[in-house]
């Protein structure tokens, strides 16, 4: 009932009957006053009018003492219907006359009054020959004028009722008809009130319920709209924090809980976001998911979050499946107008792989370091080589008659051959080493290698293959990828000195975008070197394929296989892996990206001697004195006409004034700013039939010689040196070239 009371359409209705009675009541008030006073007005006209002539009459009987006379006029006035009563008085005030119901209470005064009877008296003297002779009195009935009055105020309430009645009729229609637009707005407000934002209002009208209705509809769609973006906005969010890896927590200090935890928070640390926030939290001392090296500096970085001061940590975590890994956390603290800390927002990620990433990183950059010294002492310990290997052949050609002194030449020469392998060791880990690709059959190399390795392992290894079938060709150099196998092979024997299994095994791989770094579409060769030895820890792991780090004794190891085999692979484009567990052995596996085509099989010719010049002209260019001399020695012993020159301009102003040689033998780096291929380019500018040949101790810009250049590398022996210039001599040669088996390396 009060819900009625307080409707809007109750108030309409209540108003306007409410003004329609009001209304009505005082039209029938003033209808009925105003006849009233009509009625009133015509009656007093009418009373002295038979007054009057009632007193005129009156007299002239009451003179003459003709009371019967006088009763017979007053009865036949008293038959005018408003006429209640008549009486007439002589002037010592005897009532001579009396006819009708005369009120008790009359007053015989002059003038018109109005009795409680409901009779209208008048009274007046009675003049008749100037003089008084009496009074009349004559009172008149109400009745008809009162009855008049009360059939007009019943007709002016009917009116009024009929009217009221159309009115409530009136105010209901139009009661209903405003507040049914109202209400159906009133109703769209509700549901939108309650979250549903597919609700409208019907526009049945221009007018202002209408408008608000259009209105609340815009109000609608534009907050469908909004909400549609706040939720794709937060979608979007979510997918970049998901994609992010990026966990976020809110920390209640009021509480001491947690008010939200994102599930990549609970996820980063191995758990579910609800375990995570029933576990409670570093704030509250719970350090039991933090590795113990980082538990110290963590508490103390929390520590003062309560005190109101951020933090951005890097520190390691264990999950409860027992993985280690490593989180980035940020956390910083709010405040309220007071200045105290009232949350504590707080955000990590899993970096475990990037950090892993930055470790890798820092390894190869001190590998390439390394690589880049090590490159630039076995070049130039190089050139110490040749001269020394020069020189020692020519002192045995003087020898040849003395044995004895000829036996440490030899052995001098031996030794050099031995520095010559380590050079060759250490220009493998830097990369510049000349490599010789040919297409290979991974599973007949490593067949073949096995066979090799039975004697050098002895009787106490066992020796495994496990060979995958339909195996892809790779290309690669054969020798050293050999080299490499033993290598790896004789580490394995090493870390099983009590005997164990050694299992090499091939298969098809693919690696990620940080790993490939060839042409191959993420196809590899993989050959896998396992033992079953006493493995290695994560210190020595992590430094394994560094040059000269090595765990043997003394004089039993270089500390350069692993590294070799690093830098080969590596500049033959593929990639090395090493897995190893303390007791549990060593796996080292390497990945060599497919070879385009399939083996060719080649067959072996003899080594000829070294062959003779003749007459030929040669220019020589060597900034090393030693080594140019050793070479215009044993060209000249040879049947060689030489000219030498000590740098590039010396060699340019030789061809400039006599451009008649036959080949251009010149190092490939040179002092003074013009190297080997500035000269040759040169000198074919000024005699295109040149023939051309490098010498260099280490592939670095090789790639891009010429394809008809021939190159020596250095150290080289004198039988070495006599079939490269005889080989670049005949190249295009329509007899056919010379068939030699030497370091000769042609670059196609």
């Amino acid at each position: 009932m009060l819900n009625l009371f307080r409707s809007l359409r109750y108030r309409i209705i209540t108003s306007i009957v409410m003004i329609e009675v009001v209304m009505l009541s005082i039209m029938v008030w003033a209808n009925t006053a105003d006849i009233e006073r009509t009625h009133a007005v015509r009656l007093a006209q009418s009373a002295d009018l038979v007054l009057s002539q009632f007193t005129a009459t009156a007299g002239r009987h009451l003179l003459e003492a003709d009371f019967a006379s006088l009763d017979e006029y007053a009865r036949s006035v008293l038959e005018h219907g408003e006429i209640a009563y008549i009486t007439v008085s002589d002037n010592a005030g005897r009532e001579v006359l009396a006819i009708g119901p005369v009120p008790q209470s009359r007053e015989l005064d002059e003038g018109p009054a109005e009795s409680s009877d409901g009779v209208y008296d008048v009274s007046d003297p009675i003049v008749f020959g100037d003089k008084v002779r009496g009074r009349a009195d004559i009172g008149f009935s109400l009745a008809v004028m009162q009855g008049t009055t009360a059939e007009a105020l019943r007709r002016g309430v009917g009116i009024a009722a009929i009217a009221v009645f159309l009115s409530v009729v009136a105010a209901l229609l139009i009661g209903f008809g405003l507040t049914a637009n109202l209400r159906t707005l009133a109703t769209a407000v509700e549901r939108f009130r309650r979250g549903d934002t597919d609700v409208s209002a019907p526009v049945h009208s221009r007018d202002e319920v209408g408008q608000v209705a259009s209105a609340f509809n815009t109000m609608v769609r534009d907050r469908a709209k909004a909400e549609s973006a706040l939720r794709l906005s937060e979608e979007r969010l979510r997918q970049a924090i998901k994609l992010a890896g990026l966990g976020y927590w809110i920390w209640d200090v009021a509480t001491g809980r947690y008010a939200y935890c994102s599930e990549e928070h609970g996820q980063i640390h191995g758990v579910s976001a609800e375990e995570w926030v029933a576990r409670g939290s570093p704030l509250t001392g719970d350090l039991r998911f933090t590795d113990p090296k980082d538990r110290d500096e963590v508490a103390t970085a929390f520590d003062a979050l309560r005190s109101g001061e951020g933090f951005e940590l890097g520190y390691g975590v264990i999950t409860p499946t027992g993985e280690n890994r490593f989180i980035l956390e940020t956390a910083e603290p709010v405040f309220d107008e007071n200045g105290s800390v009232v949350q504590i927002y707080g955000a990590s990620r899993d970096v475990t792989d990037m950090r892993l990433a930055e470790e890798q990183l820092h390894q190869a950059q001190k590998l390439e370091l390394v690589g880049q010294l090590t490159g630039g002492v076995a070049h130039d310990f190089n050139n110490l080589l040749a001269i020394s290997m020069g020189n020692l052949e020519l002192l045995g050609e003087l020898l040849e008659a003395q044995p004895e002194a000829l036996s440490h030449v030899e052995a001098a020469l031996g030794a050099l051959e031995r520095g010559q392998d380590l050079v060759l060791r250490l220009l493998a880990f830097s990369r510049k080493q000349t490599l010789v690709p040919e297409i290979v059959d991974p599973n007949e190399l490593v067949a073949g290698t096995v066979e090799l390795l039975g004697p050098t392992l002895g009787e106490a290894i066992t020796i495994e293959t496990v060979l995958a079938e339909d195996l892809w060709p790779i290309s690669v150099d054969r020798g050293q990828l050999e080299t490499a196998l033993v290598n790896l092979a004789v580490n394995a024997r090493d870390a099983m000195p009590k005997g164990g299994k050694l299992i090499i095994e091939t298969g098809w791989s693919r690696l990620d975008a940080s790993e490939a770094r060839s042409t191959a579409d993420g196809g590899y060769a993989m050959i896998a070197v396992r033992d079953t030895g006493a493995g290695m820890v994560p210190e020595v792991l992590e430094r394994a394929f560094d040059p000269f780090f090595t765990t043997k004794e003394v004089g039993k190891g270089t500390g350069l296989g692993l590294s070799m085999v690093f830098g080969f692979i590596k500049q033959s484009g593929g990639h090395v892996t090493i897995e190893s567990d303390p007791g549990l052995g060593t796996t080292v596996k390497l990945y060599l990206p497919k070879a385009e085509t399939v083996p060719v099989e080649k067959q072996e010719r003899p080594r000829p001697a070294p062959p003779r010049g003749r007459g030929e002209r040669v220019l020589i260019v060597e900034d090393d004195s030693e080594i140019r001399r050793l070479i215009v020695t044993h060209l000249k012993d040879f049947g060689y006409r030489v000219d030498e020159a000590a740098d590039g301009r010396s060699a340019l102003q030789i061809i400039g004034e006599d451009a008649n040689f036959d080949l251009l033998l010149t190092d490939l780096v040179l002092p003074g700013g013009v190297g080997g291929e500035d000269i040759a380019a040169k000198a074919r500018s000024l005699q295109p039939a040149l023939k051309i040949a490098y010498m260099t101790g280490y592939a670095e810009g090789m790639a891009n010689l010429a394809p008809d250049c021939a190159v020596l590398l250095k150290p080289f022996k004198k039988a070495e040196l006599a079939r490269t210039v005889r080989e670049a001599l005949r190249r295009g040669d329509p007899e056919g070239k010379m068939a030699v088996r030497a370091p000769l390396r042609v670059v196609k």
